[in-house]
């Protein structure tokens, strides 16, 4: 056992033994807008952030906290929403908050946590995000904590926050 994980060992067909390290959790998710907003209420077709629970519970990102092995999140997010009236950075909003959400409940599990935060003003591709969220879980990143440049320049925001 290293390192808390033990190193699984399997013995191949021509009989030599084959160690096999554990899987490290690396997720990815992919979120579009319209999961993270919500119609305001009191302005018919104007909408606004959702509440982070609700965001978390309908992208179910709570079955994430019990996983042991993930130690990183990345959740890229396309902005889809340009024909809809939309609140200022409502989305991005949502997004952020739920990087607050992942680092609040796994410090309430006892895990260190934070996360990284960039967007990108001008993707240059309809494949690229407008925007990453990564957590980043357990001991880890406790050594890499600190400010990180994503190298976005003036058409860009990074930031990060950590638990």
């Amino acid at each position: 056992m290293q390192n808390g994980h033990s190193n699984a060992a399997t013995t191949s067909q021509n009989g030599s033994t084959i160690h096999r390290k554990p899987a490290m959790g690396k997720l990815k998710l992919t979120v579009e807008c319209d999961g993270l907003l919500m119609l305001d209420v009191n302005s018919p077709g104007h909408f606004i952030s959702k509440p982070t629970v609700e965001a978390a519970q309908d992208f179910q990102l709570e079955t994430l906290l019990a996983v042991p092995l993930i130690h990183q999140i990345k959740i890229k997010y396309f902005h889809v929403c340009g024909s809809m009236d939309v609140e200022k950075d409502a989305c991005l909003v949502a997004l952020w908050a739920i990087g607050d959400w992942f680092v609040d409940r796994y410090r309430t599990v006892g895990k260190s946590a934070k996360y990284k935060k960039w967007t990108i003003s001008r993707a240059g591709d309809w494949g690229d995000p407008d925007a990453v969220l990564t957590i980043l879980v357990g001991e880890r990143n406790r050594n890499t904590i600190g400010h990180v440049h994503c190298g976005l320049g003036s058409d860009g925001e990074a930031g990060e926050v950590e638990a």
